[in-house]
């Protein structure tokens, strides 16, 4: 994909998440800063940039109405640039992968795809790099029945079991009183 007169390797096709079973998105964005070398000659122009991604540990975090999903891993970025003395000079650097989203509780499948970035110098030797990924994800009706009426069963739980934790709060603060 060219954009702004730099070639974009990586990225998924808009077209490719059309055709997908996913029904429901959530755009995520990401930022990371690549610092030249002093001794190296300032960007003046970017011509190309590769951008892979892969996920090494995916986490969910279940709340009573909704996930909340984390996808840690690795972000490889190469940069080809025209530098200060038109030298065309490549730049690699790795940067971790920490994002997360708030989901609906009843979600079945899920993918990350990354579908937009956008590269700028800020300074000499300063770039910018700002990431869209789209989380695509298709969700369970029938999870969606059965959930809504067992939370009505936790809540009436919890406030049974809050009552004896505080009971039994009340006579460890009596057995604590009595060794003052």
């Amino acid at each position: 994909m060219k954009k702004d007169n730099i070639d974009f390797l990586g990225l998924t096709p808009l077209e490719e998440i059309s055709k997908s079973d996913y029904y429901n998105h959530l755009l995520i964005q990401d930022t990371d800063l690549f610092f030249t070398k002093r001794k190296s000659p300032s960007i003046k122009y970017i011509t190309k940039m590769v951008i892979d991604f892969y996920t090494t540990n995916n986490s969910i975090i279940k709340l009573k109405k909704n996930k909340i999903l984390s996808f840690d891993g690795i972000k490889k970025y190469t940069l080809e640039f025209i530098d200060n003395d038109n030298k065309h000079s490549t730049l690699t650097r790795e940067y971790p992968l920490c994002i997360s989203a708030s989901i609906p509780i009843n979600v079945s499948n899920y993918k990350l795809f990354l579908i937009d970035a956008n590269i700028y110098p800020l300074e000499k030797r300063v770039v910018k790099a700002n990431l869209q990924f789209i989380l695509c994800y298709s969700l369970d009706t029938s999870m969606e029945l059965t959930s809504s009426k067992s939370s009505t069963d936790k809540i009436e739980v919890s406030e049974k079991d809050t009552q004896d934790l505080l009971t039994a709060n009340k006579e460890i603060l009596d057995i604590d009183e009595e060794f003052m």
